[in-house]
Formats: C-alpha cells, sequence, structure tokens
C-alpha cells in the first residue's frame, strides 16, 4: 500500500487527526503528509483542512484492499489470486492487460483495478472522467478462438455481467444502452469498453474494460456532457467498493467462460430486457445518416434492430453510431 492510500486509510475513518498523529502513525515526515494530503485535495478528494495543522476527511470513501477482495470472492479467489493485479494508478486498465500480454504474463481472467487513471478512455476516443479512489475501474482478459464472429456482442454480455454484479450487491433499477452504456434511472452509470488484440497461434485476446461511478467530485462532474449519477447518490452512502469489485468480477469470470463456447446468443434475452430503449422510437445518428425507427431488440451478434418509418427492419452494427430516444411521431 503507497504512503498516500495509508494516508487515506487513516483520515477516512470519520475522526479528526493532526499532521504530527498521521505522520507518527506511518512514520513520514509532518511535510511528507502535507504533501500527499494537497495532492489529494487536488483529485478531488474531500478532505478538509482545520486550524491547527487537523485534517478531517468530509466523503466516506476507502481505498481499495486487495485481500478484502478476495476474501468477498470466496471459491473463486483461489483461481484469480495470482491474476489480480491492484494499482493505485495506470494510463489505463485495458492498456495496463495489453501490456502484460505483450510480455506473455496475461492469462485468462488476469484482472486489473486501479483506484486512478491518467488515460482511461470511453467508447469513440472519448476520455473517461473519473474521481480518484471512489470509483470502479477495472479490465478482465481473456483468450478466445479467432473465428469469424467470436466476438461480435461481447460488449452486449459485459453489460448484462455488469448488471448482476451490482444486482448481486443490491443495486436495482440498472438498465442497458445499446451498445455499451449502463444507465440508472436514463442516468448514465457507467460503461463498457472491448479492445480486441490478435496473436498469431494465440487467437485473440479480449480485454473487457469496465467504469462505473461510485462518487463523482463536483470538479470532475462538470467536465462530463450528459445526464450522469453515482453508486452515493442512488444510495445515499458510500459504497463497499471490494465487495462489489468482487462481485463484478465473479459475474464477468462467469460471463466469459459461458461467452467463449455460446458467443452473445445465451445472453440475448437477458439483454433486451434490460434494454431501456426496447420497443421504444430512437434516433441513431452516423456520420453517414440519421435513422429514426422502433427499437427491435438485437440479433444473436448484438446487432440492433431498428424498424424504420417505411416499416422494413434494419441492422445497425456499434462502429461510429449513437442512440438516442426519439420522441418524433411515425410518418
Amino acid at each position: 500500500m503507497s504512503a498516500r492510500q495509508r494516508i487515506l486509510s487513516i483520515l477516512t475513518d470519520g475522526e479528526s487527526h493532526t499532521t504530527a498523529e498521521v505522520a507518527s502513525a506511518l512514520g513520514l515526515s509532518p511535510a511528507t503528509v502535507r504533501r500527499h494530503v494537497r495532492a489529494l485535495v487536488h483529485q478531488g478528494l474531500g478532505i478538509q483542512h482545520v486550524p491547527t495543522r487537523t485534517y478531517r476527511s468530509c466523503a466516506l470513501f476507502r481505498p481499495l484492499n486487495r485481500q478484502s477482495i478476495l476474501n468477498h470472492l470466496g471459491a473463486l479467489a483461489s483461481t484469480i489470486t495470482e491474476r489480480l493485479h491492484l494499482r493505485e494508478q495506470v494510463d489505463s486498465t485495458n492498456l495496463y492487460l495489453l501490456r502484460k500480454a505483450k510480455g506473455g504474463q496475461c492469462f485468462s481472467g488476469t484482472t486489473c483495478i486501479a483506484e486512478a487513471q491518467h488515460a482511461g478512455r470511453g467508447r469513440r476516443g472519448r476520455s473517461w472522467v473519473a474521481t480518484p479512489y471512489s470509483n470502479v475501474m477495472l479490465s478482465m482478459a481473456w483468450w478466445l478462438d479467432d473465428r469469424a464472429g467470436t466476438l461480435a456482442g461481447l460488449s452486449l454480455a459485459a453489460g448484462v455481467a455488469v448488471a448482476r454484479g451490482l444486482a448481486d450487491y443490491g443495486i436495482a433499477g440498472v438498465g442497458l444502452k445499446w451498445p455499451n452504456d449502463i444507465l440508472w434511472q436514463q442516468r448514465k452509470l457507467g460503461g463498457v469498453l472491448v479492445d480486441v488484440h490478435r496473436r498469431i497461434g494465440m487467437g485473440v485476446l479480449a480485454i473487457v474494460g469496465v467504469g462505473l461511478n461510485g462518487f463523482l467530485a463536483e470538479q470532475d462532474a462538470a467536465r462530463i456532457g450528459q445526464d450522469w449519477t453515482d453508486l452515493r447518490r442512488m444510495t445515499g452512502k458510500a459504497i463497499n467498493r471490494d465487495r462489489l469489485v468482487a462481485f463484478l468480477i465473479k459475474q464477468l469470470y462467469d460471463m466469459f467462460e459461458i461467452f467463449q463456447h455460446t458467443g452473445f446468443a445465451h445472453f440475448r434475452v437477458d439483454w433486451e430486457q434490460l434494454h431501456v430503449s426496447q420497443g421504444q422510437r430512437v434516433r441513431l445518428l452516423s456520420k453517414e445518416q440519421t435513422v429514426v425507427g422502433r427499437a427491435l431488440g438485437v440479433d444473436d451478434n448484438g446487432a440492433l434492430r431498428i424498424m424504420n418509418d417505411d416499416r422494413g427492419i434494419q441492422v445497425f452494427h456499434s462502429g461510429e453510431i449513437s442512440m438516442r430516444q426519439s420522441n418524433e411521431p411515425p410518418c
């Protein structure tokens, strides 16, 4: 555990602590403690500095704990222990696993969890906004056969796994938006990003990245250009990220084990039940065209099926397409 994480562990007990107390408890100099606290405040964490150089956390959060996550994993812990990587900061969890793969150190089920990312990505090259030490940023890698259509629908199957993990934790009412958004009451809670890398003689390495908003500080929330929510606002209390991460790992692991044999078809019905736009009028936007129609669901490859106003059915793969609800009446 880094010095910054150790400081956080002390400051998040709900009590006030002087610089001298924290420094003495951790064997650090007071100057080092002040430097790390300033950095944490700059990152958006709610740490209040009161007179006489006393600090108190205004937010209820805890640094992730690897052993606690393994404890919550139960029987899966023995399988994944050596494949679980918890990092304080990375460029992105997907890229971390890709580097592991290039070094021959990435096996199916290898997972990276990070407290902070400085190059986290969303769909279509967008940056992923997340307040450090407060959210869920994880990726899992899996080797799959390099067959035509093997990976079609993987991001949708991963969305089902995430929704199940949240339900296991006790978060109800989560929905999915094609192709990879996690929503709650029409507000974005998180998303899924899939990276695919082929290696001759080894098949395809699929890396599924998941980002969930645990808590977003105001300065980070201001950078998001759409309606959003986080788990703190949804539940009214801080979440146990160790427990939630364990549930997500279990569900993603189970999803991959099934997906490698059945593809997306096994998850299709569950995905459609979670789809927030199922049966509704939507507008699909791309560089080439705009299509308005009724969302019929998806096919066995995860492609969206739309009945347009001429009652013709069109099929769309994710690519550079975005989908919105439409209030336009049928022609």
